[in-house]
């Protein structure tokens, strides 16, 4: 069965402690987050592929599961490439323009894509990639 829907306050609580805990010693959410196979898959495949600057994906409600390493942000709801992949079907990709991303700190292409389970009614969340447009040269 599916988890209810985080209340927005909730959501904003857990963005705020994100940014606080990147500047502490004691980092459960970001821990939670980035210490688990799925970021160390991640991150292995931001780390094979010179083209990729970061590889992140969110859940249905666009709460960070897993990232290749530290984002600006825990939640992921508020972004164009979340509120738009979310509506797309399988085979298709969202490709936003060029800008700096500030949490990787290059100029990138954001290409992301939703992930079902069985079907587009399935919606489970969001996979975004950083495609370091430097590098393709």
């Amino acid at each position: 069965a599916q988890a209810p829907a985080p209340s927005e306050r909730a959501l904003a609580q857990a963005d705020a402690r994100w940014l606080f805990e990147q500047q502490e010693q004691a980092q459960p959410l970001l821990s939670q987050v980035l210490r688990t196979p799925l970021s160390e898959q991640l991150r292995g495949a931001v780390a094979a592929d010179r083209l990729l600057s970061e590889a992140l994906i969110s859940d249905l409600y666009g709460q960070l599961l897993a990232a290749s390493d530290i984002t600006t942000d825990y939640y992921q709801g508020d972004e164009i490439s979340f509120q738009q992949s979310r509506d797309l079907l399988d085979d298709d990709l969202l490709l936003e323009p060029i800008a700096y991303d500030s949490s990787t700190q290059k100029l990138a292409i954001r290409v992301s894509g939703p992930i079902h389970d069985g079907g587009p009614d399935q919606f489970l969340g969001v996979l975004t990639l950083g495609v370091d447009i430097e590098q393709l040269h």
